[in-house]
């Protein structure tokens, strides 16, 4: 049964006071079209709006890319998982009333039980076509957030990590952190907040702290960063206007140890998220 056949079995059963009569005609006479949209209404996300989650701004690095994308999948899977049951359980309750109006017919006392049997049958085919082209999309989901994480996985390879550091998320969270911090930091200069700055400029410190305390500070800067980051870095008086590092993190310099920021470097981007 498809749509169409569905949209009109519904429109046959609602027929009642509740619609006015031209809205009633207005729904039979496009009701071709409206099973159409129904049906081919795209559901969730598009391919590119899934890659858009990943964008360097929230997720910097490919390991946390990656992590992300485990995410993502891991619930539309699970909400596929329930679909699928909610499906089968939506037949078993048709199977049921379609015992019941067999039971019912012709039964003067169960006059009422019928008509609402009916009703429910009605409707349940529609449910269970619109159930059908949720899964087409739930799968959809689930198959593109498989490929995206395949790609991602062979970076990671070849990135040089090895099957244990992909899958585990500590693996990459040092590195994630600190950038991630530190693309955050521009915020301060849209923010009217002073909590919201505290906190900016308080992460930003502990990611730079902490890279200084892994004795990774000068390698992740050398390695991984990029303008954006260096900006926030140079406001923080951690490097240069060159980008090279000038001091130890956690030494007393500046905007490092004060909750007043210094005036922003007009090239330094805002982000907001």
């Amino acid at each position: 049964m498809n749509y169409l056949t569905t949209v009109s079995t519904i429109l046959e059963a609602v027929n009642l006071p509740v619609f006015k009569s031209d809205d009633y005609s207005f729904l039979v006479a496009n009701k071709d079209k409206l099973a159409k949209f129904q049906e081919n209404t795209f559901k969730w996300r598009t391919h590119n709006q899934k890659l858009s989650i990943l964008n360097d701004g929230y997720h910097p690095t490919t390991h946390g890319k990656f992590h992300q994308a485990m995410l993502e999948v891991s619930g539309q899977f699970e909400q596929t998982l329930y679909l699928a049951k909610e499906f089968e359980m939506k037949k078993i309750q048709v199977e049921e009333w379609i015992y019941l109006a067999d039971k019912y017919e012709g039964d003067p006392d169960k006059l009422f039980e019928a008509k609402r049997v009916k009703v429910d049958l009605d409707f349940a085919q529609y449910e269970l076509n619109n159930m059908k082209t949720q899964m087409v999309y739930r799968m959809k989901e689930v198959k593109d957030w498989v490929e995206i994480i395949e790609s991602l996985q062979t970076q990671l390879a070849a990135e040089g990590m090895t099957g244990q550091e992909i899958f585990d998320k500590e693996a990459g969270e040092e590195i994630y952190s600190f950038l991630r911090h530190l693309q955050r930091l521009h915020g301060i200069k849209s923010s009217t907040d002073s909590a919201s700055t505290h906190n900016l400029l308080s992460l930003a410190r502990f990611a730079v702290q902490r890279a200084s305390d892994l004795g990774k500070l000068e390698e992740w800067i050398a390695k991984y960063c990029q303008p954006v980051h260096l900006e926030a870095l140079n406001y923080l008086g951690v490097v240069d206007e060159r980008g090279s590092l000038i001091r130890a993190a956690g030494q007393n310099s500046g905007a490092g140890n004060s909750d007043s920021p210094r005036p922003v470097n007009p090239q330094l981007e805002v982000e907001h998220g």
